[in-house]
């Protein structure tokens, strides 16, 4: 994962390694292997804002489809990694 401040928001970038770690993870999970993330939070509190959601071949795939717990809690782990970059303040890191 990368998170790069920008402006009002933080970028987490996802890689498809990181998304497959995450599934081998949890076995259950509906997120695409071999997908990459861009996922947009709010720079002033941490608050999810947009899912940009790319399959292996460039196409885009409706992040709404794959909507659920498994989603979230790869979510909280981008808001995680944004607190530990210095992207977001401490005090916006997500429990599981």
């Amino acid at each position: 994962m990368q998170a790069t401040r920008q402006g009002c928001f933080v970028l987490v970038r996802v890689s498809a390694e990181d998304v497959n770690r995450f599934n081998r993870q949890f076995p259950c999970s509906n997120v695409p292997d071999d997908c990459t993330l861009l996922i947009e939070l709010d720079a002033r509190n941490g608050d999810l804002v947009n899912i940009t959601m790319h399959l292996e071949k460039g196409e885009y795939a409706d992040s709404a489809n794959y909507d659920g717990s498994h989603l979230l809690a790869l979510c909280n782990d981008a808001t995680n990694h944004a607190v530990k970059a210095g992207a977001l303040p401490q005090w916006a890191k997500r429990l599981r």
